[in-house]
């Protein structure tokens, strides 16, 4: 990775890399609709292969786990899509049963995006939960919570609307509209975002974390989130006196501690049929036996 950004500025070693001043190493909305996320590469070093075959070869640390994905982490994917049939060529999936698996998901300006956060988000989640359980403790969670006047306008909680309620710092992001927003035509919404982002070069506030800083539900939440974390990181379990029991994760239970509507509950087998197909693509794909 180094050496290609390296060659598309014209630098010639490492020395000159480290002279660019900091803008140029910031993602824009162009690099981002390319497919140039900007995010953690495999280097053989710090990271020596995917997690998903080495969790499954049990060489990660043996220590406790906790990961977890959002309703609609396939936000992340919408606006650098790739054409569903290819990419379905690509990974070997039938689209006969992509068709049928997916007939009831509404959003098909976004169902090449879900397609893939079921293998990459929802089915990876699993797989890495189920893993790790096998050597140590291993938790697993589904965060599903949009605060009231947004509901509508979202087909779920986009990718990283967890982060303000995890960390308390709901004053420190967008806040929710003063009046709900439409959910009459989701498609449309998110089609705009999406072309404000390759048009204009503009991060709609679509894509971007809001909340309701004096809304009950939204505390809950919240207070149920930061919670649960400082447990974890206190006593490597996340339970709390007060909350819903939150079960060890393995695949066949396929039980995750769900955030929802300032509910405490749980989620069983979340979306099976669809995150069962992708996860046996994913076990071919890394040759996972």
């Amino acid at each position: 990775m180094d050496a290609k950004y390296m060659a598309s500025l014209g630098l010639k070693d490492l020395e000159e890399l480290r002279a660019l001043p900091a803008d140029k190493f910031v993602m824009m909305p162009k690099q981002f609709e390319e497919g140039e996320f900007g995010g953690a590469f495999i280097d053989g070093k710090v990271l020596i292969g995917d997690p998903i075959p080495l969790f499954a070869q049990g060489k990660q640390h043996k220590v406790p786990f906790m990961i977890g994905t959002n309703s609609w982490d396939a936000s992340f994917f919408v606006p650098s899509q790739s054409p569903l049939n290819p990419y379905l060529k690509k990974m070997g999936q039938d689209p006969k049963v992509i068709e049928k698996l997916y007939t009831r998901f509404k959003d098909k300006c976004a169902l090449s995006a879900e397609v893939m956060a079921d293998a990459w988000y929802r089915g990876s989640v699993k797989m890495l939960a189920d893993s790790a359980g096998k050597d140590a403790p291993s938790y697993a969670y589904y965060f599903n919570y949009l605060t009231p006047n947004i509901r509508a306008s979202h087909p779920g909680a986009p990718h990283t609307f967890e982060i303000p309620y995890v960390f308390g710092s709901m004053g420190f992001v967008l806040p929710s509209p003063t009046k709900p927003e439409s959910g009459e035509n989701q498609c449309s919404v998110i089609e705009k975002a999406s072309a404000d982002l390759r048009q204009r070069a503009i991060w709609s506030t679509y894509w971007f974390p809001m909340t309701d800083i004096n809304d009950k539900q939204d505390q809950s939440i919240s207070g149920q989130m930061s919670k649960s974390w400082a447990a974890f990181a206190k006593t490597n379990n996340p339970n709390v006196s007060g909350q819903a029991d939150w079960p060890l994760y393995n695949l066949k239970a396929d039980v995750l501690r769900e955030f929802n509507q300032g509910k405490n509950g749980l989620v069983h087998a979340l979306e099976k049929d669809r995150v069962d197909y992708q996860i046996k693509t994913l076990r071919v794909f890394y040759r996972i036996d």
